[in-house]
């Protein structure tokens, strides 16, 4: 949207949890999803990567019961669109960086703890001081379940400012 409209989309709020080069493994489960073979399998490691360590039971019956209910079309429909992004675009902080001009931008994210994910975000917005990260205190990829009101803060504050 910011590539078409330019300065009508002002500022851009990114809430995904790989927007550094995707790991092997990760590619490995998208090109999965993508298969009639494989998408229930990649689906399932998708739910337990997304549920460890959940104990919410309206998050946990969200992803079993509505993600689960949606058809293994949608599941690698969304497999393949995921990996045509990678494919067309690259990483994230990749495709942002080539925005011309670059936009003022937040990732908010919850998963993965490792510090080094923090870190290489934090070293990327030393160099493009447009770029801005916060971790949000959430165990799940659904933090909108455990912390809607730090997430709202966090928009609200990035947008005011």
């Amino acid at each position: 949207l910011r590539r078409r409209l330019g300065d009508r989309v002002p500022k851009l709020i990114h809430t995904d949890w790989i927007v550094l080069p995707p790991p092997p493994p990760y590619t490995d489960l998208v090109n999965a999803l993508a298969s009639p073979q494989g998408w229930q399998g990649a689906r399932d490691t998708l739910f337990s990567i997304w549920l460890e360590g959940v104990d919410n039971p309206r998050l946990i019956d969200f992803v079993r019961n509505e993600m689960g209910s949606f058809s293994g079309e949608m599941w690698m429909r969304s497999g393949r669109e995921i990996g045509g992004g990678y494919a067309k675009e690259g990483y994230p902080l990749k495709a942002l960086a080539s925005l011309s001009p670059s936009a003022p931008t937040l990732h908010i994210y919850a998963q993965p703890k490792d510090p080094g994910y923090l870190g290489a975000q934090q070293s990327f917005g030393a160099d493009n001081p447009w770029y801005h990260v916060h971790q949000l205190e959430a165990k799940s990829h659904f933090p909108t379940f455990e912390v809607a009101e730090e997430i709202a803060a966090t928009i609200k504050d990035f947008v005011r400012k």
